[in-house]
């Protein structure tokens, strides 16, 4: 008998999401010079409009998914909205984060 359905994909744990209410997402292009990143990375747009790793108060979304964009270009989704853990995000700096990405409506919330 054949299948009806096949693996689409696996369903990953995407722990560092606070509240899926106001997530909202958008697919942006990362250049091969960025190499590997994992999902909850905070990321930036860069001068050509293409996503790195933030590096300081230029931080714009928080990577939805893991990307390797050591040989080509990726492009990915992004969250460009929503409430995340700090603690489980990654290149997070709250001292010079913080308020630019609330100003985005990205918000970083602690766990307790």
């Amino acid at each position: 008998m054949a299948e009806l359905f096949g693996k689409l994909g696996e369903l990953k744990d995407k722990n560092f999401i606070a509240g899926t209410d106001e997530l909202r997402q958008m697919n942006v292009k990362f250049k091969t010079a960025v190499g590997a990143l994992k999902a909850g990375t905070i990321v930036a747009k860069d001068t050509d409009g293409s996503y790195k790793a933030a590096t300081d108060n230029t931080a714009s979304a928080v990577l939805a998914v893991d990307i390797d964009a050591t040989a080509a270009d990726v492009v990915a989704p992004v969250y460009i909205k929503g409430a995340f853990i700090a603690e489980k995000c990654t290149g997070y700096d709250e001292s010079t984060m913080l308020d630019p990405l609330r100003a985005l409506n990205i918000y970083m919330v602690h766990e307790h």
